[in-house]
């Protein structure tokens, strides 16, 4: 990374503009691919293999198809809102939503890159793939319930430090987007059990019929206003929920049921700490000092529910830490 970006402020100086953030996205991919070579020692050789690609493309396949028609969605709906509506609008949109994918992007991230290949190495075991399944829902949730809650109960105070008061308007999409991302990190576990079944034509029909689903949503939200767009838009993402939940389950013999039964201690503690963290907001402050006070009355009300009732979470979580600190 520091190879790269060096590289890029140079190049920035030489007057290359545009072409140095590019070409430090090359030289980091190019440092990352030479590096994993030599810690993993592998040399990928010139042949053609047509049996292992015949493997891989009947799986990847669906699987690329299935991202590029998430992609082409989630930017057909700034497409469509900046044909309706002002470029202001639009930047109220993309501001709100952006703001709600740094934390649900970055955990989905490090899910999809952790859980994927270990569901596939337990696959065989279906006790262990329903067993995991439950923990890695219990988890998650554990930190995506509270951070999702408590960005939206403080979220003019987050718009307002980060970008100012200006982006007020803002906020009610900030609110509900924080709702959709309490479903996507499941959505994504779910994902993983079904990839690592070898269901990726399944996904691919989920994903389509979702696609298709939202397209009619937005095309009935757009008539009514922005807020409907947004509030179908998270409509549409509980609904994908379902359907990835609802398959993973008969494949797992984990229903959508058992698993909003075992996030519910994680969704009604942190509903309880936004409750008594409510009294403290609306008292005027500055919006640094409110969110500094509301944040740490938030993380000791939650931290001390979950110690007192000793939820699963809380103690798979002790486990986790322990067997951490074992192996040191």
């Amino acid at each position: 990374s520091i190879v790269a970006v060096s590289s890029s402020i140079i190049m920035a100086y030489m007057g290359y503009g545009i072409w140095s953030i590019l070409c430090r996205n090359i030289i980091l991919d190019a440092l990352l691919t030479i590096l994993a070579m030599r810690l993993i020692k592998f040399f990928p050789k010139f042949g053609f293999n047509k049996y292992s690609f015949n493997q891989l493309f009947n799986f990847g396949f669906f699987v690329l198809i299935s991202n590029i028609v998430e992609a082409i969605y989630a930017h057909a709906i700034t497409f469509v809102i900046g044909k309706k509506y002002s470029v202001k609008q639009l930047g109220y949109y993309n501001q709100a939503y952006s703001l709600q994918q740094i934390p649900v992007y970055s955990i989905t991230s490090v899910l999809n890159s952790v859980l994927f290949p270990y569901f596939s190495k337990i696959q065989n075991d279906d006790d262990l793939v329903k067993e995991r399944l439950r923990i890695s829902i219990e988890v998650l949730t554990f930190f995506v319930f509270p951070i999702l809650t408590f960005l939206a109960l403080c979220s003019e105070e987050v718009i307002t430090i980060i970008y100012s008061e200006k982006w007020l308007p803002c906020v009610p999409y900030f609110q509900l987007f924080c709702i959709a991302g309490l479903f996507n990190g499941m959505i994504h576990i779910n994902r993983s059990v079904l990839k690592s079944k070898g269901y990726s034509k399944l996904i691919f029909n989920i994903q389509i019929t979702n696609t298709v689903i939202g397209i009619v949503l937005l095309i009935l939200g757009v008539y009514f206003g922005i807020l409907y767009v947004v509030i179908l838009f998270v409509v549409n993402t509980i609904l994908l929920f379902v359907l990835t939940a609802y398959y993973s389950g008969r494949i797992s013999d984990y229903n959508i049921i058992c698993q909003l039964k075992s996030v519910l201690p994680n969704f009604v503690i942190s509903m309880v700490s936004i409750g008594v963290c409510y009294w403290f907001s609306i008292i005027e402050l500055q919006p640094i000092v409110s969110l500094l006070l509301c944040g740490i009355i938030f993380c000791s009300t939650y931290i001390a529910l979950h110690c007192f009732f000793k939820t699963r979470a809380m103690t798979q979580l002790r486990i986790v830490i322990t067997n951490y600190r074992n192996k040191k």
